[in-house]
C-alpha cells in the first residue's frame, strides 16, 4: 500500500500554538416561549441579523435560575434559548486544528460559526466539540450562535424525562483550543496493576495519537515512539 501523505502545509510545534480561548462571560440572549417565536428568530445565526432585542446573559448559567422562566418539573418547556457571542481569533492558524468545546448544554444545542452550521448535539449530560478549522476567520471577529432546545421530537431514549427539574441553557464552560494539525495526542489512558501484596505496581500508559493524513482506509498507521519520564515524590527520576 502507498505511504500516508500529510495534507497539512505547515507543521506547527506544540510550543508554537495559541493558548486556549475561554468563551465564558456575557453573551446575547433571547428566549422564545413557543414555536412561533422560535421561528421568528430563525435567522439569528447570521452576522447580518438584528440582535438589538437580545439581552445579556452569563455563560455558563441556567436561564431558569436567572428569571427568564420558572424551572419546570420533568421535560422542561417548549421554550428555546437563542445565544450569540463574538470572539477574535488568533492571526495565524495555518497548520492548526481549531476546536470548539462545550462542557454541557441542557438539553440540545445547534451551533453555528459565522453563519455556517457546525452541527447539533442532543444530550444534556455530556460534553461535545466541533471542528472550527474550515469555518473560523483567522485574525478577525467571529460570531458564534447557539440554539438551545429543552424538548426533542421522536426522542427514543427519553434522556430529558428524568425525575428532576429541567434547568435549561449553556450551563458549563465553553472554550476554544488549538492543536497541531499534522498530529497530536488526543488522550492518554492510565492503568495500574498492583502486585498481590502491593509492594510495587506495573504502570501502563496508552496515548491516542491523531494524524492529519490522506491514504487508503485500510493502510496501517506509521509507528509513533514516545517517551515520558516518571518522577517520584522526592523529585528523583524513576528508571
Amino acid at each position: 500500500m502507498a505511504a500516508a501523505t500529510v495534507t497539512a502545509e505547515k507543521v506547527v510545534a506544540a510550543d508554537e500554538l495559541p493558548g486556549p480561548i475561554s468563551l465564558n462571560g456575557d453573551w446575547q440572549f433571547q428566549l422564545a416561549p413557543n414555536a412561533d417565536a422560535a421561528s421568528a428568530l430563525g435567522g439569528f445565526a447570521s452576522p447580518d441579523f438584528d440582535a438589538s432585542g437580545f439581552v445579556a446573559i452569563p455563560v455558563p448559567a441556567n436561564w431558569n435560575m436567572l428569571g427568564f422562566e420558572d424551572p419546570h418539573y420533568v421535560n422542561g418547556t417548549p421554550s428555546e434559548g437563542f445565544y450569540r457571542t463574538t470572539f477574535t481569533a488568533p492571526e495565524d492558524l495555518e497548520g492548526i486544528l481549531t476546536t470548539l468545546h462545550f462542557g454541557g448544554v441542557w438539553v440540545s444545542a445547534e451551533v453555528w460559526l459565522n453563519g455556517q452550521l457546525l452541527g447539533q448535539h442532543d444530550s444534556g449530560f455530556t460534553a461535545f466539540a466541533f471542528d472550527l478549522t474550515d469555518a473560523i476567520k483567522a485574525g478577525e471577529e467571529n460570531l458564534l450562535a447557539v440554539r438551545v432546545r429543552q424538548q426533542l421530537p421522536n426522542n427514543l431514549f427519553k434522556f430529558d424525562a428524568n425525575d428532576d427539574w429541567g434547568l435549561a441553557g449553556i450551563y458549563r464552560d465553553v472554550w476554544i483550543d488549538f492543536k497541531p494539525e499534522f498530529f497530536y495526542i488526543g488522550g492518554v489512558g492510565v492503568g495500574t496493576d498492583f502486585y498481590a501484596s502491593f509492594p510495587n505496581a506495573d504502570l501502563q500508559l496508552r496515548g491516542f495519537t491523531f494524524r492529519h493524513a490522506k491514504d487508503d482506509y485500510f493502510s496501517p498507521s506509521p509507528p509513533f515512539v514516545g517517551t515520558a519520564p516518571l518522577f517520584a515524590r522526592d523529585g528523583g527520576r524513576v528508571t
